[in-house]
């Protein structure tokens, strides 16, 4: 996220600033040379111009001094900038977070749904089927059961009825006699 980003930049600037803000301070606005610093440097350099040292040094404690005031007045600016941020992204978050879900779906959501509803569909009419084929096989073979039985009971009944009139015919041809032979 850009805020972020920012405002990790902007800390990282701050932390250098503060740190030279303390250097610079550290040496209590770095004073003049003393009079043993300049007797040790002439012991060592002996045609070195102190006077022209002396001068150099107090520019630059003027220097110093400038970007002090400089560096605390930018530590001012980055520090307000940054709650300034923070404050942004909370309310960024917040605003996000607000936001309601989409109940928009994209196509490719539907298209692999309306797949898979298909399918499904298919294969419950395809175990509708096979239920269905199912419950006739049985309703078949009970059909034929009973089919079996009614077959074999006319031709019982058949088989009586023809037994009886042979009878009737064999009586009438043997006058009743069971014994008598024709």
């Amino acid at each position: 996220m850009f805020v972020d980003r920012y405002t990790e930049h902007s800390a990282r600037g701050l932390a250098i600033k503060i740190l030279t803000i303390a250097k610079g301070l550290q040496c209590g606005g770095c004073a003049y040379p003393t009079e043993a610093d300049l007797k040790s440097l002439q012991k060592f350099f002996p045609e070195a111009n102190l006077t022209k040292l002396v001068k150099i040094e107090k520019f630059h404690t003027k220097i110093q001094t400038i970007l002090s005031k400089e560096l605390q007045e930018a530590l001012t600016q980055v520090t307000q900038a940054l709650e300034e941020y923070k404050g942004q992204k909370a309310r960024l978050i917040s605003q996000m977070d607000a936001i309601p879900p989409s109940k928009a779906f994209t196509q490719e959501f539907l298209d692999a749904y309306t797949s898979l509803d298909r399918r499904i569909n298919k294969l419950q009419d395809e175990n509708d089927a096979f239920d269905k084929r199912a419950k006739l096989q049985k309703e078949k073979q009970e059909a034929n059961h009973r089919y079996q039985e009614q077959l074999n009971t006319v031709l019982a009944q058949i088989e009586i009825v023809i037994n009886s009139q042979m009878e009737a015919i064999n009586d009438e041809f043997t006058g009743g006699y069971k014994g008598a032979q024709a």
